[in-house]
């Protein structure tokens, strides 16, 4: 087994407390007095969010971004990035889902490097974990269950090549992780359900790995269940905030695995090549094509499909991808990649995008031009 890492850069995740008031706390209990906020521009138009953050924290919000598009692109990143330094930040809160804290993210990675031009970052970034200095600190309030908030790494949108460019760093995990469940109430449902599928690919796929190690299986078997009963719970009773924090808790223990350094497979590495390029949110990305994933993987790992079945409500492996893709579609979400307007025109331009992702390549099942192709042809 390999050694397995820790996120050791996590020092703290409050449960229940409201948004505004748990953020100030927080910035009290670390003496921040310059916060740069970011957050996406539909919550900044709901609820009174804006203003309960400027009630809240008062003269501490030295900047808010509140323009960043879906998939992070890296121009509007690089813009908050030189705000935030613009203004002095000593921290920087994120309110939202995966895209603002991925962008977030990215932020620190360009405070800390003193990179603020697209050409020098792009050849500053990389995918190999690099020491670094500390970067500021990073307060996330996530309002999907995207899991972006356990993970040390980011993606944004090169204008370049249209895909995720990629930032490691152990230093990326938030410091601070907020849930507030009474916040996701103004989360569409149709994102927070697909962002809970998102949550169950990163498991699934974890629980699939040849490097899976007995604590991030442990805990991925528990986020599957809690994932599955919570989600349905969710569609039912929209407003069930036991429901929520229950799903919160299912993608965190459903991160574990991404979180401490075991590889995903096809379903990531299609998936971000999907979402890139074709402006799919990566929690529909997970709905089309993590059960053909499955499918295709079950008969190299056959054991590992048991323990997702229980948790799903059946009692065999092989049932698991038909128990998910069910589940998907008791959601109310799409199934196919046809739904999602993706035809077999561009399974071409899918396939090469996804032989350069390094998780094609630590897929269980060995893949090629003609594997990939099999998988998308059973998504299609």
């Amino acid at each position: 087994m390999p050694a397995i890492n820790f996120p050791a850069w996590i020092e703290r995740i409050v449960v229940g407390d409201a948004a505004p008031g748990a953020v100030a706390k927080e910035l009290d209990r670390h003496a921040v007095r310059r916060a740069f906020v970011m957050m996406s521009g539909t919550l900044g138009r709901t609820a009174g969010l804006a203003e309960g953050l400027a009630a809240a924290l008062g003269e501490r919000v030295v900047g808010t971004c509140t323009s960043l598009p879906q998939h992070s692109p890296l121009p509007a990143v690089l813009q908050a990035a030189r705000s935030a330094k613009d203004g002095d930040a000593d921290a920087l809160v994120s309110i939202g889902g995966g895209s603002v804290i991925d962008a977030t993210k990215v932020v620190q990675y360009c405070l800390a490097r003193e990179l603020f031009d697209e050409e020098r970052l792009r050849n500053g970034s990389s995918r190999t974990v690099v020491a670094s200095p500390v970067p500021i600190r990073h307060i996330c309030v996530p309002t999907t269950l995207s899991g972006a908030e356990f993970t040390h790494f980011a993606g944004a949108r090169s204008p370049v090549t249209g895909l995720k460019q990629v930032f490691v760093d152990p230093a990326l995990t938030p410091r601070t992780v907020i849930f507030d469940q009474g916040l996701t109430l103004h989360t569409p449902m149709k994102l927070w359900l697909s962002s809970g599928v998102r949550a169950l690919d990163h498991a699934i796929e974890g629980l699939c790995s040849s490097r899976l190690h007995p604590m991030a299986e442990l805990l991925a078997v528990r986020g599957v269940a809690l994932l599955a009963e919570s989600l349905r719970c969710s569609k039912r009773a929209p407003d069930d905030l036991e429901a929520r924090r229950r799903s919160q808790f299912g993608a965190w223990f459903a991160s574990v695995p991404l979180s401490s350094g075991v590889p995903m497979g096809a379903s990531h590495a299609m998936g971000h090549v999907l979402g890139s390029a074709f402006d799919v949110p990566h929690g529909l990305t997970s709905c089309v094509l993590l059960p053909a994933v499955m499918q295709f993987n079950w008969e190299a790992v056959p054991d590992r499909f048991d323990s997702i079945a229980v948790s799903l409500g059946g009692q065999r492996g092989a049932e698991a991808p038909g128990l998910v893709r069910r589940l998907i579609a008791e959601l109310g979400l799409p199934t196919s990649l046809g739904e999602l307007g993706v035809h077999g025109e561009v399974f071409e331009r899918i396939i090469s995008g996804a032989l350069e992702e390094a998780w094609t390549r630590t897929n269980p099942r060995p893949l090629g031009r003609e594997e990939l192709l099999q998988i998308l042809e059973a998504a299609a």
